[in-house]
């Protein structure tokens, strides 16, 4: 899949010599593209990107549409939303 031009940073399993749910996955993704953690939130739809996320000490919506076999409100992230429509409106809450 070609990403080019969509996203400041694009980051995987393979990008670091650390993986998620270690914090310096996400804070370095945030900072590669030039954004502050402060202003930042994690979208995520497991555990693991839930953890990350709180790791970092930077809000996280949960999708409760992915790849979980386990509710994501159990992972106690700040947001959980069933449709992409409802992201911004979300995410915006948590960073102002």
């Amino acid at each position: 899949m070609e990403f080019n031009g969509l996203f400041a940073a694009v980051t995987g399993v393979d990008s670091f010599e650390f993986k998620k749910p270690d914090p310096r996955h996400l804070i370095w993704t945030v900072e590669m593209a030039g954004g502050r953690t402060k202003q930042a939130v994690m979208v995520g739809d497991t555990h693991t990107d839930v953890l990350t996320a709180q790791n970092a000490g930077i809000p996280v919506v949960a999708m409760d549409l992915g790849y979980s076999d386990i509710r994501v409100e159990k992972f106690e992230p700040d947001r959980v939303i069933s449709s992409f429509d409802d992201l911004y409106s979300e995410a915006a809450v948590l960073v102002s």
